[in-house]
């Protein structure tokens, strides 16, 4: 093999030599493995429920309705309204904070027992008692003497006989009625004459022959039925409570009505205070007995005036209804 020949050859080889080498190399150089993404485990917490009150309301009572949705509001709840026919399961929703009833037919222990601990307040409820979160609102409370003597005095400023009767349907409070009913009259006109007649005695001739000319129907839960007797003269009558039905408005002197909105809401307060049940009572001093409609035609704007003093005097404590508001009995 000549030289030149022979350095070639051999070149090559070291050139070989050196190339597997270096591979060699590469491969027995360990890799690191590939970097995995980090993952961040976050807790996502459950949603706090929204604070809410329901209205379970089988009166439709619109005013009622309006009131709780902005007393609600202040409180910053939300206000659920169900029929009288929805009531089971509201004691599962979340964030209960309380729940208003009026007219659903549910006893008050159906009503305590659905949600314990969850402040009840019911509206006009006859048999219903109250106790550890759970108050009643209206009849069958009331102050029935306060109203009484408010019709009374109504009858005295209507009067232009000074002739005025009222008439009992044999209601449980007729005789409270009647005696805070002779105060209120004396107290507008001293000169004026009443008498108390049963639903029996009253009869076109007995009304005409007095001569009444205002008539006073003491509230009852029976149909009246001296009313087409009464109907028959020309006499202003003055009630409690809702409007009789079938008797024209223009007939109406005025009347005393009850309005459940200010001691609903204080009950409400109180519960929430942490205050017992109470039963509240419609009054004037708690504003849930007041004046209704005053026909201008049966009193002016000035002996209006004169109503609405005797109101406030009653509201004040400056004027007192002068009978026992148990019994009638005066004092």
């Amino acid at each position: 093999m000549k030289p030149k020949t022979f350095w070639r050859t051999f070149s090559l080889w070291v050139l070989i030599f050196i190339l597997a080498a270096c591979n060699q190399a590469s491969v027995d150089q360990p890799t690191s493995p590939p970097e995995s993404p980090t993952v961040e485990l976050t807790h996502t917490p459950a949603p706090t429920p929204v604070p809410s009150m329901i209205f379970l309301d089988g009166s439709e009572s619109t005013e009622i309705a309006t009131t709780l949705q902005a007393w609600a509001a202040d409180q910053g709840w939300m206000l659920e309204r169900r029929g009288a026919q929805e009531w089971e399961g509201w004691s599962e929703t979340p964030g209960l904070e309380a729940v208003v009833e009026i007219a659903t037919g549910l006893t008050g222990d159906e009503l305590t027992a659905a949600a314990p601990g969850v402040p009840v307040v019911t509206v006009d409820h006859a048999s219903a008692i109250p106790g550890d979160n759970f108050s009643t609102v209206g009849l069958p409370n009331m102050r029935h003497d306060q109203a009484g003597f408010l019709a009374g005095a109504l009858c005295g400023l209507a009067s232009q006989s000074w002739v005025v009767t009222a008439v009992s349907n044999g209601g449980e409070f007729d005789n409270v009625y009647y005696a805070a009913f002779e105060h209120g009259l004396k107290y507008t006109c001293p000169r004026c004459w009443s008498e108390l007649l049963a639903a029996w005695q009253v009869t076109t001739e007995a009304l005409q022959s007095r001569p009444v000319d205002v008539v006073f129907v003491i509230p009852s839960s029976g149909e009246l039925p001296s009313w087409p007797a009464i109907l028959s003269t020309q006499t202003w009558i003055v009630h409690v409570g809702e409007a009789p039905q079938g008797v024209p408005a223009e007939r109406i002197a005025g009347s005393v009505i009850t309005d459940p909105i200010p001691i609903l809401l204080a009950a409400l307060d109180g519960l929430r205070a942490g205050e017992s049940g109470t039963a509240w009572s419609y009054a004037i001093e708690n504003g849930s007995l007041l004046w209704g409609t005053l026909n201008a035609d049966a009193v002016s704007p000035g002996r209006v005036r004169i109503l609405e003093d005797v109101w406030q005097a009653l509201a004040s404590g400056e004027l007192d209804v002068g009978v026992d508001p148990q019994t009638g009995v005066e004092r």
